[in-house]
């Protein structure tokens, strides 16, 4: 059976760039990315038609989600539509408004490509408006931005999390003793034993559960490949740990 390792605690920061048509989005992800491949890019406007996205790792780690949008065709129109809208509404937040917005996209035709940006940018967690980088001639402002919001979510985790953090793993094995044994000689740790039914295969199995620290997993994944190739893994990140009444952080 394939492995499962979830590498990161959190997942990676959806960056959606917008603004009006041809104002260099599509080009700007391209640089980003080092890939002339992505996107389509032509003089005309409206050439990105749909909303694409990649992907930028640090290692193995998906840290950003890059978001290319259609471009806003007509900005002041779309303005007034959603004044309009909010005349027959009682949305508190703008985010409502927006929301209402979309739902009703059928009764908008001429708002089609606005309201696929719209869609994206409310499921995101940093808009980059182009127009930052045309006004200010250059786009190491905004860039910086979203190199400081990844730097200062990394921080957190680590503040919150600290270096030591936790790792649950759930194995299932058809050699339980010998792994049981082999994890709580070398970590000196005990596990769970948990009786399992496998629904595809029709056939008992046995789960182990054990927690350690990150810098143990590689030695853990080792040492049940070791004993069973065949081990079924799954390991995920810990917030705390609770033993009997007493609360431990793993930080």
């Amino acid at each position: 059976m394939p492995e499962i390792m979830h590498k990161g605690s959190h997942p990676a920061i959806n960056v959606a760039v917008v603004g009006h048509t041809n104002t260099g989005k599509t080009s700007l992800i391209r640089t980003l990315l080092r890939d002339d491949q992505f996107g389509e890019i032509e003089d005309l406007a409206g050439t990105t038609r749909y909303v694409e996205k990649s992907t930028i790792f640090c290692a193995d780690d998906a840290v950003l989600d890059l978001f290319d949008t259609p471009g806003f065709e007509d900005s002041s129109a779309l303005l007034q539509a959603l004044d309009e809208l909010s005349k027959t509404l009682h949305a508190r937040m703008p985010a409502d408004l927006l929301h209402a917005f979309i739902a009703q996209a059928d009764a908008f035709p001429d708002f089609e490509q606005e309201i696929k940006v719209l869609r994206q940018a409310i499921n995101s967690d940093v808009l980059l408006y182009i127009i930052c980088g045309i006004v200010m001639g250059s786009w190491i402002l905004p860039l910086y931005s979203i190199v400081t919001y990844a730097a200062g979510s990394k921080t957190v985790d680590f503040i919150v999390d600290g270096l030591d953090s936790a790792k649950a793993a759930m194995i299932i094995t058809t050699h339980p003793d010998e792994i049981a044994r082999a994890v709580s000689e070398e970590f000196g740790t005990g596990l769970t034993i948990i009786d399992a039914h496998g629904f595809y295969s029709d056939t008992p199995k046995t789960v182990l559960y054990v927690v350690v620290n990150r810098f143990q997993t590689v030695k853990l994944k080792t040492l049940v490949k070791g004993v069973d190739a065949n081990a079924y893994m799954a390991i995920s990140p810990v917030a705390d740990l609770l033993h009997g009444s007493k609360e431990e952080e793993t930080a």
